[in-house]
C-alpha cells in the first residue's frame, strides 16, 4: 500500500499548536511542536486545533507514533484543510495524486495543492511547478506559472526546488538558460546536504568552464591524458 505522505519528508515542519509555542522563530516553534507527546497533540486536535489535526493526520498515515489507519488520517486531514490549514491541503493533494486512503483522482490532488499552493506553502509549489511546467493533469502547460511556483518554493528554502530550479537555468527549461543563475541554485541546494542532480549539475557547469570553481564546490574528476606511444 502506497504511503499517504509521498513527499511529506521534504514538507516545512508544521508550526506550534500553542500560543506558548509559537514565537517569531518559525522553525523552532515548529520543532517544539514535533516534541509533543501524541497524546498532547491528540488533545489539541481533539480542541479543533487545525495544525495539529493535520500533524496527527500524517503521522496515522506513516504509521509514525500511532497504528497506520488511512481512514482516520483522512478524517483529520479534511478539518484541519477545512480550516484553510496548508500542510493539511498538500497532504491531501498527496493522498489523492496517489490514491492513498481515497480513491486516485487527479483533479481532485491538483485542487488541493492548489489551495495549499496559493498559501505559499513550498511542497505544493513544488508540485504546482511540475503540473503548470510540463502541462500534467489536465493543466495547460504555463512556464511563466511554473516559473512563478518553482521560484516562490526556492527562496524559501526548500531543498528540491533549489535543486531544479538550477537544472532550469542550466537546461533553458521553461525560461532562458543563465549559467551562473543554475550555478547560484545548485549550490544552495547541495548547502543544505548531499542532492546528486544539483552536484552533477554543478560539476558539469563548472567542467565546461561556464563558471569559475568556488571554495566548497565538489571536485571535478578528469581523467589524464594516456602518453604519447614513441612511433
Amino acid at each position: 500500500m502506497k504511503t499517504l505522505i509521498a513527499l511529506a519528508c521534504a514538507a516545512v515542519a508544521i508550526g506550534a499548536g500553542t500560543e506558548a509555542l509559537c514565537d517569531t522563530d518559525t522553525m523552532a516553534a515548529a520543532r517544539a511542536f514535533k516534541r509533543l507527546s501524541i497524546p498532547e497533540i491528540q488533545k489539541l486536535a481533539d480542541s479543533g486545533d487545525a495544525r495539529a489535526q493535520a500533524e496527527l493526520g500524517a503521522r496515522y498515515g506513516l504509521g509514525a507514533g500511532v497504528p497506520k489507519d488511512y481512514a482516520r488520517a483522512i478524517e483529520l486531514l479534511r478539518q484541519a484543510a477545512a480550516k484553510n490549514n496548508a500542510d493539511a491541503q498538500y497532504y491531501l493533494g498527496t493522498a489523492f495524486s496517489t490514491g492513498s486512503g481515497v480513491p486516485k483522482d487527479n483533479a481532485q490532488a491538483t485542487l488541493w495543492y492548489e489551495l495549499a499552493a496559493g498559501q505559499h506553502h513550498p511542497a505544493a509549489e513544488y508540485v504546482m511547478a511540475d503540473l503548470t511546467g510540463n502541462g500534467k493533469a489536465g493543466i495547460g502547460r504555463s512556464p511563466s506559472a511554473a516559473m512563478y511556483f518553482l521560484w516562490d518554493s526556492a527562496a524559501q528554502g526548500y531543498e528540491p526546488a533549489e535543486a531544479l530550479l538550477g537544472y532550469v537555468f542550466h537546461a533553458g527549461v521553461w525560461t532562458d538558460a543563465n549559467a551562473r543563475a543554475a550555478a547560484y541554485w545548485y549550490r544552495r541546494a547541495l548547502s543544505q546536504g548531499p542532492d546528486p542532480r544539483a552536484e552533477t549539475g554543478l560539476r558539469a557547469l563548472l567542467k565546461s568552464g561556464a563558471v569559475d570553481i568556488l571554495p566548497g564546490d565538489p571536485q571535478i574528476d578528469e581523467t589524464p591524458p594516456e602518453p604519447k606511444k614513441d612511433p
